[in-house]
């Protein structure tokens, strides 16, 4: 049977979705999964100068089929942009979470948006020939990954008798054997599954839902909550928040004149994000930090919601396209008007019904694992 060890850092929260699905086909009685401190990772062939790695958002993770074992790393940083070449030295195969095929197949990368200026993507132009100088003869290990999925922490007060418990099952663990306990974080991740699931059936309240911070191309950000300003004067049904965020150069930030004493720029308001945003009739994003994905992004196909965003950097292990999403092609977002005003009630609900789907086919917790078992033992 497949084992898989995982080596436990303390900044890998976006990787809980692929522990999850692992720790659900151990249940299944379909591989063998334990779990380690990250300095036992030499253990399984790792260089030490893995656990010595200063890790964010990157899980080190060995998976064993008979006779072979292969290093993997896991990359959900929030693109490929920083990505980790010394990791990848120390890898057999390494997920990133932001591949993009012409970047790690043909070494190229071409700026996405006709409305970005040379001064918004020289830094990313550089970056790139900076990353296949440093990782390119090394790209054949990198693998496709998944979206960022969603947030596994659920915020459940425990009692002292429950915390006595879990300390109680952690020190008794790791007397006997070497590896973690994870069954209490496994009820856990359960019970945040269901409740996420459960907001599938939210009734439809708002038109559009959006939380937002001023990183990213600002003015592009900005100009995408103006317009929503213009809608809910209109009557819609908008609730938006944009906080503020230092402006940077690397994106030509630091060009955009926006006083701070303007922020946050509000629509109406937003509360509970993520009941809020289930319960409303289309998801707006705009690129994420370093053409990156949004976790909230992944929430909104989970629930079914339609989606419009600007055109995306990743490409996942599947067809994004399986997804019915809409995709922006403009820097003042005047397409969403003609989006709302489009999205019958027949409509909704047959874009609900087929990105639920495809959701549960390709990104559910054991989907996501099952894949990246696929893909590790294949080499």
């Amino acid at each position: 049977m497949i084992q898989v060890r995982w080596f436990r850092n303390a900044l890998e929260h976006r990787n809980y979705w692929l522990r999850f699905g692992l720790m659900r086909m151990h249940r299944a009685g379909q591989i063998r999964y334990s779990e380690y401190p990250l300095a036992s990772c030499t253990d399984a062939g790792f260089d030490p100068a893995t656990a010595q790695h200063e890790h964010k958002h990157t899980s080190v993770v060995a998976v064993q089929d008979g006779a072979t074992t292969r290093r993997c790393i896991v990359d959900s940083e929030d693109s490929l942009f920083w990505m980790s070449p010394p990791l990848l030295r120390y890898a057999d195969l390494y997920f990133c979470s932001g591949y993009n095929r012409a970047f790690f197949e043909e070494k190229t990368f071409t700026p996405l948006y006709n409305w970005q200026q040379q001064k918004e993507v020289s830094f990313y132009v550089q970056r790139a020939r900076d990353l296949v100088r440093d990782g390119g003869e090394l790209f054949d290990r990198v693998r496709p990954f998944v979206p960022l999925a969603p947030e596994m922490h659920m915020d459940r007060r425990a009692t002292f008798a429950m915390r006595r418990l879990r300390n109680l099952d952690h020190k008794i663990s790791t007397r006997i054997r070497k590896s973690q306990s994870w069954r209490f974080e496994f009820g856990d991740f359960e019970a945040r599954y269901r409740q996420l699931l459960a907001l599938r059936d939210a009734p439809r309240l708002y038109d559009v839902v959006l939380l937002d911070t001023l990183w990213a191309w600002p003015r592009h950000r900005y100009a995408l909550h103006m317009r929503l300003k213009e809608l809910a004067e209109a009557g819609r049904e908008i609730h938006a928040r944009l906080n503020w965020s230092d402006l940077v150069a690397l994106d030509g930030g630091e060009d955009f004149p926006v006083p701070t004493q303007d922020f946050p720029v509000e629509t109406g308001r937003v509360g509970d994000y993520e009941r809020m945003l289930a319960s409303s009739r289309l998801a707006v994003f705009a690129t994420g930090l370093h053409y990156g994905w949004r976790m909230i992004m992944t929430l909104a196909l989970m629930w079914g919601l339609p989606v419009r965003s600007d055109r995306l950097l990743m490409e996942p292990w599947f067809d994004l396209n399986q997804f019915e999403i809409g995709w922006n092609e403009d820097l003042d977002w005047h397409r969403v008007s003609a989006e709302l005003y489009g999205l019958t009630s027949d409509r909704i609900v047959r874009i609900r019904s087929h990105n639920q789907a495809a959701f549960d086919r390709l990104l559910a917790p054991e989907k996501v694992a099952d894949y990246f078992i696929r893909a590790a033992t294949a080499g």
